[in-house]
């Protein structure tokens, strides 16, 4: 296997380091827009790896509108590469367009890149323990700048600064990094949901958190603010909070609700840190004949899909993803084409009322 393969010998990253050898050949003119790309059994052959592989990079070159995927057709390349290279980092362990929450952001982004010809677009997906090796990266590609998403880690922010490239944080910043951010102002929502709560006589509430409570109480990061903010306005309002947290999994809202009952510590009101959770915490609900809302109040964050679609339907905060993406790259690419530093911004977040609250 190639040196230049990522230490972490995963699915994941040897599909990155493919992605990248296809990216560099259409750079360099090896493969011209309209011509097709050799077949996936030819990739695997040439660079001894598995069908999965060559699917997982060419779906990804797909989703950057580099190549054109159409079934039972060849894979063509749908454009060329010339221009200015603009990085989004992203600090994840899957792909950013399949990610619950952060594909709004990025679809937005892509939009956004059909208004912004001369450039193209690199995603850099990776966990922050191997920031090494994505700035060893960073150092020969020289990109003209950077938007940065899912990561609040000062450390990580530093030594990105150090390469003096313009950049953005997306959504997620800490408050002493020197990176501009394009973010949301969440507190006139958070007062909103608080309002109605008491409005409608709810004293008890819960705080259900699919992670680590660690994370939540040593962070800086948005999901932090969040929780400490809302939290601070809940008892200021007279309300008591129960934090409770379990690892991510699927069905953590139905656990997390029947652990309650068990306690027999039920609230009246409840607050999911997540959409996520919405659909096994409404099937614990059923099978406890806890009518929502009127036992029991829901107020879900993030605005996703699946909060539409559960019954009772979810009342939850929406944090404008998409338009932050947008705003974003707009942002960027005026600073770069006007030799200025970029402009961070704040949007404002709304409280999206269902049936649930």
């Amino acid at each position: 296997m190639s040196e230049n393969r990522l230490a972490e010998n995963s699915e994941f990253a040897r599909s990155e380091w493919l992605k990248n050898i296809l990216l560099n050949e259409i750079r360099k003119g090896t493969y011209k827009p309209g011509e097709r790309i050799p077949s996936v059994r030819a990739l695997c052959e040439k660079y001894d790896v598995c069908k999965q592989t060559v699917a997982r990079a060419i779906s990804n070159l797909d989703e950057l509108r580099v190549l054109e995927v159409a079934h039972g057709k060849a894979t063509r390349v749908r454009r060329s590469l010339s221009g200015d290279r603009i990085e989004l980092i992203f600090f994840g362990s899957g792909a950013i367009s399949s990610d619950d929450f952060w594909a709004d952001f990025y679809r937005g982004i892509m939009d956004e890149a059909q208004n912004c010809p001369g450039y193209y677009f690199h995603v850099s997906t990776f966990a922050s323990k191997n920031l090494h090796y994505f700035l060893d990266e960073f150092r020969k590609v020289k990109p003209a700048g950077a938007l940065i998403l899912s990561t609040s880690n000062l450390e990580s922010l530093l030594e990105l600064n150090r390469y003096s490239i313009p950049m953005l944080s997306v959504h997620d910043h800490h408050p002493a990094s020197p990176i501009p951010a394009v973010r949301v102002d969440i507190l006139e929502t958070l007062a909103e949901t608080v309002a109605l709560l008491k409005q409608h006589n709810r004293s008890r509430i819960a705080y259900l958190y699919s992670g680590e409570a660690e994370q939540l109480e040593v962070s800086d990061g948005i999901n932090s603010y969040k929780y400490k903010v809302f939290c601070r306005m809940l008892r200021e309002a007279g309300m008591s909070v129960d934090f409770r947290s379990v690892s991510p999994s699927g069905d953590a809202g139905y656990r997390l609700l029947m652990q309650l009952a068990k306690e027999q510590r039920l609230p009246d009101g409840v607050v999911l840190f997540s959409d996520t959770l919405a659909p096994s915490f409404m099937r614990a609900a059923y099978e406890l004949k806890i009518a929502v809302p009127q036992d029991m109040s829901v107020v879900g964050m993030d605005n996703l899909m699946c909060g539409k679609f559960t019954i009772p339907s979810l009342t939850t905060m929406d944090f404008c993803r998409y338009e932050q993406g947008r705003l974003a790259l707009r942002n960027l690419v005026n600073a770069l084409q006007n030799n200025t530093f970029p402009q961070g911004a704040v949007l404002r977040s709304s409280l999206v009322r269902r049936e649930t609250l």
